[in-house]
């Protein structure tokens, strides 16, 4: 069944492998050598040790999942897609105040570096944007999606009206996108590649471009079937569940994409345990999948039977 989703938790917790190796589907060498722990602590296995990964195979209490109550669960799977911001409120209500009791007294002087800029743009991005369109993942080096998620922050702070987003400054975005990509040697085409064909979309269908939001929509199918082969699938798959979705709201028939057929723990996005983990953190990213599946199942029900009606 389509979009089939599983709560099921482990009952037997007693060796559990590692996060890293369940969700690539691997057997992890410390469950084939039964590993004991040392000094009372359990040593990294070999396959995290190797990707330069945070095993956590030490952490044999946690259980599978989110606690996630009936009553959070309904208004999830129940409530209507323009409902989604309260998803983001009050998730983002919690991790401000996260953000109040856990940061270091302002500078007097502060110039955002690099990384700053980039942490700036993904917490925004996750507070206005991740609700509909869960295609980044905080595991992944976002530094070459920078110029795309400001873009991302800019469609909504023009769509809202704030911060003085103009059409200009949204077209200068989007050639600065452009830009980025004409200058960098590589011809690789990756996930990231991807998701800035659909920001920019994004852009064009916010401006009402409606022929030139199609032609980058076209471009983001083209990147995602150039894509080379990533270790994160899952965010590979969510990726394909908006695409599928936009092609059926704008009626891109034209367009081809591998038809969405995932469950829950296939979408889930890989361990992180950086410095913006708070921005995603299990109970939020269960509520953001769980709607991501319902959505995309009722964009397909619709695609069918338009195709049905002839």
């Amino acid at each position: 069944m389509f979009g089939t989703l599983s709560f099921n938790t482990d009952t037997d917790t007693s060796i559990r492998a590692c996060d890293n190796c369940r969700l690539r589907k691997v057997k992890c060498p410390n469950v084939s050598n039964l590993v004991k722990p040392i000094n009372g602590k359990f040593q990294p296995c070999a396959k995290c040790t190797e990707q330069a990964l945070c095993c956590t195979y030490d952490r044999m209490a946690k259980k599978k999942g989110p606690k996630v109550s009936p009553k959070t669960l309904d208004l999830v799977l129940n409530q209507p897609w323009e409902l989604t911001d309260q998803i983001a409120t009050v998730h983002f209500e919690k991790e401000q105040q996260f953000v109040v009791n856990s940061s270091p007294p302002p500078l007097e002087i502060h110039v955002e570096q690099p990384n700053q800029l980039l942490s700036t743009a993904l917490t925004s991005y996750f507070q206005n944007n991740y609700t509909t369109y869960p295609i980044i993942d905080l595991a992944d080096d976002n530094e070459s999606l920078l110029q795309g998620l400001r873009l991302a922050n800019m469609i909504h702070s023009y769509k809202n009206g704030v911060d003085n987003v103009t059409q200009t400054s949204l077209l200068d975005q989007v050639q600065q996108i452009h830009l980025n990509r004409l200058s960098n040697p590589s011809d690789s085409v990756t996930l990231h590649s991807v998701c800035d064909s659909i920001f920019i979309h994004m852009a064009m269908t916010a401006l009402g471009n409606t022929n030139k939001a199609m032609v980058y929509l076209s471009e983001a199918h083209s990147y995602y079937f150039l894509c080379q082969p990533t270790e994160n699938e899952p965010r590979r798959k969510r990726i394909n569940c908006i695409l599928t979705s936009l092609r059926l709201e704008t009626g891109a028939h034209h367009l081809s994409t591998e038809m969405p057929s995932y469950s829950f723990d296939e979408l889930t996005s890989l361990p992180y345990y950086g410095p913006l983990a708070h921005l995603c953190d299990d109970s939020y990213n269960h509520q953001v999948i769980s709607l991501l599946l319902w959505h995309t199942a009722m964009c397909v029900q619709r695609g069918h039977y338009f195709s049905s009606k002839g």
